[in-house]
């Protein structure tokens, strides 16, 4: 019963940690919607950002994340170019490492 409930609780949900030269730099959360992607990206020293993708025929997963980084100083250069989250992070020397 408890696996159903934190199922249930998660299904929409995609979240972890974000790691530099083997230390937790931050935290990046994902709530997907039916058609809306939102990203909540906390690099640790700055505030918490999130940002929003909606729409049809693209990546919001992606989309929802360069909206995020451009609300910050750390990341506001990123550009949505067809890379996934996880290449764009990678390019900057960080790792997405998944939890939920």
């Amino acid at each position: 019963m408890i696996y159903d409930k934190h199922e249930k609780a998660f299904k929409n949900v995609k979240a972890g940690a974000l790691v530099k030269d083997g230390k937790q730099v931050g935290t990046l959360a994902f709530k997907h919607g039916a058609s809306r992607v939102t990203c909540y990206l906390h690099l640790f020293g700055s505030q918490m950002v999130s940002g929003i993708a909606s729409g049809y025929g693209y990546d919001k997963t992606t989309a929802s994340f360069v909206a995020a980084c451009n609300r910050t100083l750390e990341l506001k250069t990123v550009a949505y170019d067809g890379q996934s989250f996880e290449q764009i992070l990678t390019a900057h020397g960080i790792t997405y490492m998944g939890a939920v």
